[in-house]
């Protein structure tokens, strides 16, 4: 699998050169296709997915898509109820550009959309840390925000279950302004 490389100090996949073959699956071309499109035409090229499916069917693997096709950074290091690996700090270590984005993948969203309803976080210490979320408050304007300020960068949220479980919960996890496609 030459080409693929991974970074020794940090989590972050980092695409060389492709010079092995990865197959996709049409309903994967589609989903690809339409972000990519919805990247290019946004206004900062930021953009997001809420992607649902059963387990193995490759819903993870749209993110490795992209990054092979655009030969830019995958991420899994992003924790979004810590200041650990927080946004700022991974997006400056890698500086992404439109034509070499920043590919955040976040497996299982649900757990911690169930996490920031259902707990208190208790991270409101850490004022002067981004992303500061620790309710459902917390969580929309860092939605909104990074999409406004922060460019070159498609977020992919994925999991198994369908989004009218975190409808119920509260439909404003998934508004628009949020989640471009679901």
């Amino acid at each position: 699998m030459r080409g693929c490389g991974f970074l020794e100090d940090s989590k972050a996949y980092f695409m060389l050169d492709f010079k092995f073959k990865y197959v996709e699956k049409c309903w994967q071309t589609k989903i690809v296709d339409e972000l990519l499109e919805l990247y290019h035409n946004s206004l900062n090229n930021t953009c997001s997915a809420y992607i649902t499916g059963s387990t193995g069917l490759g819903k993870s693997y749209i993110a490795k898509i992209i990054t092979m096709r655009m030969n830019c950074y995958l991420t899994f290091e992003v924790n979004l109820c810590s200041t650990s690996y927080n946004l700022m700090s991974i997006y400056q270590k890698y500086r992404p550009t439109k034509e070499k984005p920043l590919v955040i993948l976040y497996d299982e969203f649900d757990v911690i959309i169930d996490r920031i309803h259902h707990e208190n976080f208790n991270n409101k210490k850490f004022v002067y840390e981004f992303p500061k979320i620790y309710d459902k408050a917390s969580y929309n304007v860092f939605m909104c925000e990074t999409k406004k300020c922060i460019p070159n960068v498609i977020w992919i949220f994925t999991s198994n279950k369908p989004s009218q479980y975190i409808n119920e919960i509260d439909p404003s996890y998934l508004s628009y302004h949020r989640i471009d496609k679901i």
